[in-house]
């Protein structure tokens, strides 16, 4: 068999036996509460982040400065070229329990009964915080914001 003729189906092959070996850590990662959401882990140097995600587009939001990576549905901002805060709205993204953006803050409190929710500023009108379950389960964070009893951002903080 010509060599040019093995190529399909060696890819194919390959496919079948590791169909996700080469897949980077991506949407399915989920929300990792106080380490991370989606391909982004907080802490992660910014030039790692642009070789495995792209330049990313620069903005902001409520908090300030940001880039974001679209893609991948998440936002993070940059201390000093190190991730400190990354964040998501997109719906898709869920904790191991199931919590979320376009979850209840009921279903949010019944899940983690270590929360607690404090009236917010605009543009939301609550927040909750959720800590890490053990310090080993990552250096950050987690804070669920919602307005009008659904959460619509969650953002993970950098606490060092």
């Amino acid at each position: 068999m010509p060599a040019r003729a093995l190529v399909p189906f060696v890819v194919v092959a390959a496919l079948v036996v590791a169909p996700g070996a080469a897949a980077r850590p991506a949407k399915e990662a989920g929300i990792r509460l106080a380490a991370g959401v989606g391909p982004v882990a907080l802490g992660t140097p910014r030039g790692v982040l642009e070789s495995e995600l792209g330049a990313g587009r620069g903005g902001s939001d409520w908090f300030g400065a940001t880039v974001r990576y679209p893609r991948q549905h998440v936002l993070v901002s940059y201390l000093v070229r190190t991730a400190f805060r990354v964040g998501t709205t997109w719906p898709g993204y869920r904790t191991a329990e199931g919590v979320g953006p376009g979850s209840t803050v009921a279903r949010l409190r019944r899940t983690y009964r270590r929360a607690t929710c404090d009236r917010a500023t605009r543009p939301f009108d609550m927040t909750c915080t959720v800590p890490a379950r053990t310090p080993a389960a990552g250096p950050g964070i987690t804070y669920f914001y919602a307005r009008k009893g659904v959460v619509r951002e969650v953002d993970i903080w950098l606490v060092d």
